[in-house]
């Protein structure tokens, strides 16, 4: 799954809140997921960049099947 968001609020005024973000998970083989996420955010005097980057596996002992994601 491939997600891009744009969010251009108040357009016309000097400092108008503006939001872009890309999100990015999907599975590398049967047992294994990725995940990266980043986003921009400007309002005004204020810049604010995040970023995440998750990692998923999942197991199997006898009987049990389980999962363990870190992000």
């Amino acid at each position: 799954n491939f997600f891009v968001h744009y969010k251009n609020q108040w357009t016309g005024f000097d400092g108008s809140p503006r939001t872009v973000g890309l999100n990015y998970n999907g599975a590398i083989g049967e047992k294994l997921g990725i995940g990266a996420f980043a986003s921009n955010e400007n309002s005004a005097n204020l810049n604010r960049f995040r970023g995440q980057l998750s990692y998923a596996f999942k197991f199997k002992i006898s009987d049990f099947k389980g999962s363990l994601g870190l992000s």
